[in-house]
């Protein structure tokens, strides 16, 4: 029973700031999530919208052709043949194919589970007959694609330069074919590009006139 002297008094503890601190790291996590989930899913809905167009089919070969870094190991063959600077980004962009794969398919798409577009996402000229299994993100297509033509350019730009548009192709057909969301393929990406870059760390790029070829 209560004394006298605690009468009229609230005995029930206080309410603090500490828990509301503590949960908004995940709330805003939480809010991030949702935000990039509604504009992936605009982005996805107003694309289909597109008619069929040849690039269609396009898409589906390059995509396919980028599947366990097929297309990427037949360019460093070409570089290996060229010779010089071409040569030595093909042997670091071949090392990053490698290094890139690990961190997105063994590491990060464990932790992140995350659900790929249902198949009405987009137009069925533009699916896949099978549906990829693994989490959606982030892509491996586009973490490849990244990791080896920012691995080429570290050693020669002009290579480099020549391989960013069909690497940034591969990345987008990955969207384009309903096989990820536009998220998945940013952040794939992003891992692939900051794969390759950490490489200079242990392995310095030969700088010469001839680097720009």
């Amino acid at each position: 029973m209560d004394s006298p002297a605690n009468e009229g008094l609230d005995l029930r503890i206080p309410h603090t700031d500490a828990t509301a601190r503590a949960e908004e790291p995940r709330l805003r996590a939480q809010a991030v999530r949702r935000a990039v989930g509604r504009a992936d899913r605009r982005f996805v809905a107003r694309t289909a919208q597109w008619r069929p167009t040849p690039v269609d089919r396009l898409m589906i070969g390059l995509s396919r052709s980028a599947n366990r870094g097929q297309i990427w190991i037949v360019v460093a063959a070409l570089l290996i043949a060229l010779g010089g600077p071409a040569r030595r980004g093909a042997v670091r962009g071949s090392l990053v194919l490698g290094a890139s794969t690990l961190v997105a398919t063994k590491l990060l798409k464990p932790l992140f589970p995350r659900t790929r577009p249902p198949a009405h996402a987009v137009p069925g000229t533009r699916r896949f007959s099978e549906t990829p299994d693994t989490p959606s993100f982030p892509s491996a297509h586009a973490a490849l694609a990244a990791a080896f033509a920012t691995g080429v350019a570290i050693e020669s730009r002009r290579a480099g330069y020549v391989l960013a548009p069909l690497a940034a192709a591969v990345a987008y057909s990955r969207v384009h074919t309903g096989a990820h969301w536009p998220s998945d393929v940013v952040a794939g990406s992003a891992v692939g590009v900051t794969v390759a870059l950490v490489t200079q760390r242990f392995w310095s790029a030969r700088r010469s006139a001839a680097s720009v070829r």
